[in-house]
């Protein structure tokens, strides 16, 4: 699981490289409303997790990739969600900084991701 873990972290600082990248270009380059250019980049970041999660990460191939999709999909919608909601929670009721906040916040959500993946969405076997 140590593994598995440590490749996750990877694919989760790449993806928000790329996220990063593909919201400049939409944005800076092309000139696409920020709030548009965020949505695609985030889009475009879930389609790129999956794929190295799926491929390299946890090496799926019990599921067809619809159904696994969906659920990588509705994972990470569910992750935003309590992003947000942990944010508000550290900033308005813990007096904590906004980038403290964000800080803590990332690493619940990626632990929550981490074992929603694990268990849920690629439904790793034991021997793994």
């Amino acid at each position: 699981m140590i593994k598995k873990l440590l490749r996750f972290g990877i694919v989760g600082g790449l993806n928000t490289a790329v996220t990063l990248l593909i919201f400049y270009l939409l944005h800076h380059s092309l000139a696409i409303n920020y709030l548009v250019a965020s949505v695609m980049a985030y889009t475009a970041g879930i389609v790129n997790s999956y794929i190295w999660n799926r491929y390299w990460t946890f090496k799926s191939k019990t599921e067809t990739i619809a159904s696994e999709f969906s659920k990588f999909t509705i994972l990470n919608l569910i992750g935003l969600a309590l992003n947000t909601v942990f944010m508000a929670i550290f900033v308005e009721v813990g007096h904590l900084q906004p980038f403290t906040s964000q800080g803590i916040s990332i690493l619940l959500i990626f632990l929550l991701n981490f074992f929603g993946n694990y268990y849920w969405v690629f439904k790793v076997q034991k021997s793994d």
